[in-house]
C-alpha cells in the first residue's frame, strides 16, 4: 500500500471517529448537571481543531458501505472532501477573530488553530466556563457554539472547546 493511501486511510478514520463520536458533544453546551464555577480566563491559550462537513454526506456513507476489501483512491476522497474554497472560508473566519492557523489537513477535512479563550468565544459565539461535577472540574461552552458568518454552515465539529481530565481507575 502506498504512503498516500495509508495517510488517507488514517485521515478518513480520524475524521469519521471525530464526526461520529465528538460531533454530538463538541459543538453543544455542557450536558451534565455540573455546577458552574466561573468563566475561563479570557487570556488563557487554547488549541482547537475545527472539522469541516463532507460534501454529499449520503453519497459518502453509501460509498463507504459499498467498500469491501477495497481502498478509497485520492479521486474518491476528492469527491467528498471539503473544497479549498470551503477551507479558505473557514480559515479566514477563524483568523478574522485572532486565531492563528497551526495546521490544515491536506484533504481539507480539518484545521487546527491556536488563540486565546476570548478569541475562541468570539469566533464561536459562546462562553467557555469551568464546571464541577462529582468533584471533577472541566471546561465547556456555556451555550451551543457556532462559528460566525457563512463559515459556520461549513463546520461539522470543533474539538477542544471542552477540556476534561480523564483519570483511569483500576479496580481489583
Amino acid at each position: 500500500m502506498s504512503e498516500s493511501k495509508k495517510y488517507l486511510r488514517i485521515t478518513l478514520r480520524a475524521f469519521l471517529t471525530v464526526v461520529a463520536v465528538l460531533a454530538p458533544v463538541a459543538i453543544t453546551p455542557c450536558r451534565v448537571n455540573g455546577q458552574a464555577s466561573g468563566h475561563v480566563a479570557p487570556g488563557q491559550d487554547h488549541t482547537i481543531t475545527v472539522f469541516l462537513k463532507l460534501h454529499d454526506q449520503a453519497g459518502f456513507d453509501q460509498a463507504v458501505a459499498d467498500l469491501y476489501d477495497q481502498w478509497f483512491t485520492d479521486a474518491d476522497f476528492a469527491r467528498y472532501a471539503p473544497t479549498q474554497a470551503d477551507m479558505q472560508t473557514v480559515k479566514d473566519e477563524l483568523e478574522k477573530h485572532g486565531l492563528r492557523t497551526v495546521s490544515i489537513d491536506p484533504q481539507n477535512f480539518s484545521i487546527c488553530v491556536h488563540g486565546t479563550v476570548s478569541a475562541i468565544e468570539n469566533a464561536f459565539q459562546t462562553e467557555i466556563h469551568t464546571f464541577t461535577y462529582k468533584k471533577t472540574s472541566f471546561q465547556a461552552p456555556r451555550q451551543e457554539a457556532k462559528l460566525t458568518g457563512a463559515a459556520g454552515d461549513l463546520v461539522a465539529a470543533a474539538a477542544g472547546l471542552e477540556r476534561h481530565t480523564v483519570r483511569c481507575t483500576l479496580i481489583l
